[in-house]
């Protein structure tokens, strides 16, 4: 029923938006003179919008505002006896003759007559980080009017507004076209009546605190010459983190595991992004520590986390650390019967100290890849060992983890039955945690997702694993049950961060173009050995150049290092390049090869810039550990 109303809906905007062109064409060209005796600067003003699911366009009205408006004053807002608004414009607005182009969205397929008006591309932030309901609202295309301009219009709050969205697109597929024409009808009456054309009041503080925070999102807003500026006080190449997408990310991971299965909890993955201020997070909403070397232990107690909040994962544990990380009380999962012995040797030094293990557990999932990370459960000793585990008088086998590099849904299942099965023999009750590992996808650019064979949300991998543990402990109480740890990384950090490089050169070889940059393959992380990374390009030439297929480089003496193989559009010298989920197996991971690593920048809403998270390294960071 939904098609037959997206059709019906499309067939409407297409037959009245050429009608509607046809017969008030006469009236767009008296209204061109106007605006054009009236002032000057262009007859139509075009802005980015979002539109259907997040996408941008350009939406087109008659300029009723001085050139560049956007920029003076109260920006996006208009209020009575605004002195931005053209002598003609006052007119446009209050009649709504203004929306008149937009008859030439209709035609194309951007907007339809009908539905959730569009936001100014910045105006609400980044799409990627709104909630569901939000993005419900750009599950339609757009509209010339809609519920909430009915409503209310101007005089709306945002959570309003959303709120009739959400109910418009409810009754839309209930009723359909019909539903449409009664709210043109009621946009009729809205428009005769003159009702809410104002968006702000001049003198109320709370609209006035709304532009200003709509002007710091559009200040944010990357474009070429904020991105010249940055480079040019912090080099060639950065990489730009958005903390607090971070933290939403942590909260909807989480919480689509939690709505399931309350008892869960996240050990956050440190060696796929360690930057400080990331872990600090985790550890601010009671998180755990994923580590997996000494490097990393060290780093999440000089931050301040517990060491009863630190899991202790990797197949290499050295005796000396290993007992800092028995000895501290953290959770230790042994990987394999060599860190037994070792444990073995180190509770009979230490008798009167209690050391809390875990055992990472190894054993077919269904697929043809052998993980060479735990101990074998399926073979002869691993029980014998497990039992003469118990017996020693200060250790206490806490839980089981295991770990498998395969992110398709259909492993989870495999390993959640097969480690719960595994808990019920090992343990007469619940054991205090089972760790399921990581190893997720996360949220990602469409273009990327296109690009794997399956992707999934966190809500699928919520299904797969909680609902196992939900259905397994269900005749237990609460306390009872076993808390589920999960160690995602890439599927926290993968989208908050952007790696960004400039064009150095481009040139043909024997019919091949090759676009050189200042940065390389091994800034944007593993992954992109395999795939291409989300990408967009920001230009300050007028006329550009296009290029049916361009291969982009890396800076580096290695033959393979492509950023981006077989890229279509427009690129110049001294472009930009934004790539986009890089936060995953990149600052950790490069090495400095040929050049120092680059700085990690971040927006700062107070003092309104960028500010240093890590600055460049140089000359001396690398070779002051040398001695000739």
């Amino acid at each position: 029923m939904r098609k037959i109303h997206n059709l019906t809906k499309r067939m409407f905007d297409i037959l009245f938006g050429l009608i509607g062109i046809i017969v008030v064409s006469p009236l767009f060209i008296v209204i061109a003179i106007a605006i054009k005796l009236t002032s000057k600067g262009s007859i139509f003003f075009k802005q980015a919008r979002l539109g259907l699911n997040g996408k941008l366009y350009n939406i087109y009205k008659f300029r009723s505002m001085v050139e560049n408006a956007e920029n003076m004053g109260t920006g996006l807002f208009n209020y009575e006896n605004d002195p931005r608004v053209t002598k003609i414009g006052g007119f446009l607005r209050n009649t709504s003759l203004d929306e008149f182009p937009q008859f030439i969205n209709i035609i194309k397929g951007d907007m339809s007559f009908v539905g959730p008006r569009p936001p100014v591309s910045y105006e609400l932030g980044d799409y990627k980080d709104f909630d569901d309901n939000l993005k419900k609202c750009f599950t339609v295309k757009p509209g010339v009017t809609g519920l909430a301009q009915v409503s209310g219009r101007n005089e709306l709050s945002w959570s309003e507004k959303i709120t009739f969205n959400l109910e418009y697109i409810e009754n839309f597929y209930k009723w359909g076209v019909i539903y449409d024409i009664k709210l043109i009808i009621l946009t009729l009456f809205k428009v005769l009546k003159n009702e809410g054309s104002h968006e702000l009041s001049e003198n109320s503080e709370q609209d006035m605190a709304r532009v200003k925070q709509i002007k710091k999102r559009k200040i944010m807003k990357l474009n070429f010459d904020l991105l010249n500026n940055i480079s040019a006080e912090h080099g060639d190449s950065f990489y730009l983190l958005y903390s607090a997408r971070f933290a939403k990310n942590y909260d909807d991971f989480l919480g689509a595991f939690q709505d399931i299965y309350p008892k869960t909890t996240i050990g956050y993955s440190y060696k796929t992004n360690y930057t400080p201020k990331l872990c600090k997070i985790i550890d601010d909403k009671g998180g755990y520590a994923e580590v997996v070397s000494d490097m990393e232990y060290s780093l999440a107690i000089n931050i301040g986390v517990s060491p009863e909040n630190i899991i202790v994962n990797g197949p290499y544990k050295p005796k000396k650390a290993l007992e800092r990380f028995l000895l501290n009380g953290s959770i230790v999962n042994l990987d394999s019967y060599k860190e037994v012995a070792l444990l073995k040797v180190i509770s009979n030094e230490h008798p009167d100290e209690t050391m809390l293990i875990g055992l990472r557990c190894n054993f077919d999932i269904n697929n043809d890849n052998v993980s060479r990370f735990g101990l074998d459960v399926e073979g002869d000793n691993f029980f014998k060992v497990f039992n003469k585990l118990k017996q020693l008088p200060n250790v206490k086998i806490m839980g089981i983890h295991c770990h498998f590099p395969d992110r398709n849904i259909q492993s989870y299942t495999y390993r959640a039955d097969k480690i719960l099965a595994l808990a019920d023999k090992l343990f007469e009750s619940p054991p205090s945690y089972i760790d399921i590992g990581g190893g997720y996808f996360g949220k990602m650019d469409d273009s990327l997702k296109k690009q794997f064979k399956s992707v999934h949300e966190y809500s699928d991998y919520a299904k797969a694993i909680a609902t196992r543990f939900n259905d397994f402990y269900a005749s237990f109480d609460e306390k009872s049950k076993p808390t589920l740890i999960l160690e995602p990384g890439s599927a926290l950090v993968a989208d908050t961060m952007e790696f960004v490089a400039k064009v150095i050169d481009i040139k043909n070889i024997r019919g091949s173009s090759i676009a050189m940059t200042s940065g390389s393959k091994f800034n944007i992380g593993l992954l992109s050995s395999s795939v291409n990374m989300p990408l967009t390009v920001f230009s300050g030439v007028v006329d550009r150049t296009a290029y049916e297929t361009i291969d982009i480089s890396g800076y580096t003496c290695i033959e393979s290092d492509y950023l981006f193989k077989n890229y279509t559009g427009y690129l110049n010298e001294d472009d930009y390049l934004v790539f986009s989920n890089v936060g995953s197996y990149s600052v950790v991971f490069k090495p400095p090869f040929i050049l120092p690593n680059v700085p990690v920048l971040e927006y700062d809403n107070i003092n309104e810039q960028y500010s240093v998270i890590k600055r460049q390294e140089t000359v001396d960071d690398i070779f002051q550990t040398f001695h000739i």
